[in-house]
């Protein structure tokens, strides 16, 4: 039962619509993620899943309200009726997509195909410029990285030792297209990753450096989406 202390019927349906559409809106996004093959659904369909749900849930205690202003005060049942809606398409909508979705796909997601090259770095070569004189013009290079060549295959990780100066960060940081080439080139997935705007567009969404600062390694709370 859904109590309200006494006050205007109207006031006592309007705070328990409000209570139901927030309790169903949280449960619509928290449920969605719930169940075996959701892991393989693309984000882009699970909040579609979540807001149809929503929405669904919103629809019917909305009409509840409208055709009976100080109705809900009497009829607390309405909004196990409306969560009940919510998570059923929920559940609907989750067998669909995850039956649409390829088995061909779930199976390289489930087990991923080894020796397939992700990245490939191929003579890189990062100067930075030293300038002096009054006219602030280029004297030299401080040659960070020089002519450095590798790859990172599925199913492999990657560990680049050295000291520090040696050019470590300054590889992560020309990967994320933080940092321009001299020379070199890098390929993901075979493709040449040469267009500036394609870091933007694709390495700086799905990939970020993180530093080898212990205390922000290990801010509780904090969750590294892969």
């Amino acid at each position: 039962m859904f109590f309200v202390i006494e006050t205007d019927p109207f006031i006592s349906s309007l705070l328990i619509y409000i209570f139901t559409v927030a309790l169903n809106l949280g449960l619509a996004f928290f449920i969605t993620l719930i169940g075996k093959g959701m892991q393989f659904v693309r984000p882009l369909y699970k909040r579609i899943i979540s807001l149809i749900s929503f929405f669904s849930g919103l629809t019917y205690i909305t009409f509840q309200l409208i055709n009976n202003p100080t109705g809900l005060s009497d009829q607390s049942d309405q909004m196990g009726i409306t969560i009940g809606i919510s998570i059923l398409i929920n559940i609907i909508l989750k067998i669909i997509v995850i039956r649409l979705t390829k088995s061909e796909q779930i199976y390289a997601l489930k087990k991923l195909e080894r020796g397939i090259k992700l990245l490939e770095i191929k003579n890189l070569k990062v100067y930075y410029p030293i300038y002096g004189g009054m006219l602030k013009r280029v004297t030299g290079y401080i040659k960070a990285v020089d002519d450095v060549s590798f790859d990172i295959s599925s199913g492999e990780t990657i560990g680049l030792v050295g000291e520090s100066g040696c050019g470590k960060t300054t590889i992560a940081n020309f990967i994320l297209g933080l940092v321009p080439k001299k020379e070199g080139s890098m390929l993901f997935h075979g493709k040449p990753m040469e267009d500036s705007n394609k870091y933007t567009k694709f390495f700086g969404k799905k990939y970020k450096l993180y530093f080898k600062i212990p205390m922000h390694l290990l801010i509780q709370g904090k969750k590294l989406w892969i």
